[in-house]
């Protein structure tokens, strides 16, 4: 039922997907889990595994290493070897009142992780909503991601390795156009509430300039690297 309580996950992940993901990652799929129980899922490569797993979890109280030991085990009783891999670090971590709220958020960086933590405060008056926080968290987290695929594609283009009809290149211009709009996304959120970042507010722009340079780093190690084993052919190679 729809009580004081009720969380429609289903809008939110369509308002999150439906633009771009839909489009160019048409597998695209999530769940949502609360002490085993499913409180949302979508998509049709949806795995299944994902419920023994969140199961257990639930069941007993224990962490993700033992849990997949378990099915691990499981399966190999049945007759088929699996390796369950899985990465115990929380992307969003949201907790406060409808007053003041505290957002961790682990952004994955070409060479390194970093902690963008966000402190919201209200804004006359107006309480501070869970969706709101998770939508902008959200759009901070897919900006960075389309702007690693944006700023690849772009520095294909500058070395020739693409032209602009390659699909690449047209997924890349739409994912600049998302950019812009998770930015409207969070200017709004900053003018619905008071707003701090430590250690410092994203700048898309500059993180697009940081996967540049990380690109440039790893073509020259990698040329060095052929070089001294006397390969010939052109790298990264031409279009």
């Amino acid at each position: 039922a729809k009580g004081q309580d009720f969380f429609d996950w289903r809008l939110i992940f369509s308002a999150l997907t439906n633009v771009y993901e839909k489009k160019w990652n048409p597998d695209i799929w999530g769940a949502i889990y609360k002490n085993g129980k499913v409180l949302f899922k979508d998509g049709k490569t949806y795995q299944p595994l994902l419920e023994v797993v969140e199961q257990s979890m639930g069941f007993h109280g224990t962490h993700y290493s033992s849990v997949a030991e378990t099915v691990e085990s499981m399966c190999e009783k049945a007759g088929v070897r699996i390796d369950v891999n899985y990465s115990a670090e929380p992307v969003i971590n949201l907790s406060g009142t409808k007053q003041k709220a505290r957002i961790n958020l682990l952004k994955r960086s070409p060479q390194e992780k970093e902690v963008i933590k966000m402190d919201v405060a209200t804004k006359n008056r107006r309480n501070i909503g869970l969706s709101s926080c998770l939508v902008a968290s959200a759009a901070i987290l897919e900006a960075f991601q389309l702007g690693f695929f944006a700023a690849r594609v772009n520095d294909q283009i500058k070395k020739h390795q693409l032209t602009l009809n390659d699909l690449d290149v047209i997924q890349s211009d739409h994912a600049a156009r998302r950019i812009a709009n998770m930015q409207n996304i969070l200017r709004d959120f900053e003018t619905e509430y008071y707003v701090d970042y430590l250690p410092k507010a994203p700048s898309f722009e500059s993180f697009s300039a940081e996967v540049s340079d990380y690109f440039n780093v790893f073509f020259k190690q990698e040329r060095e690297k052929r070089a001294d084993a006397e390969i010939l052919d052109e790298f990264p190679p031409e279009y």
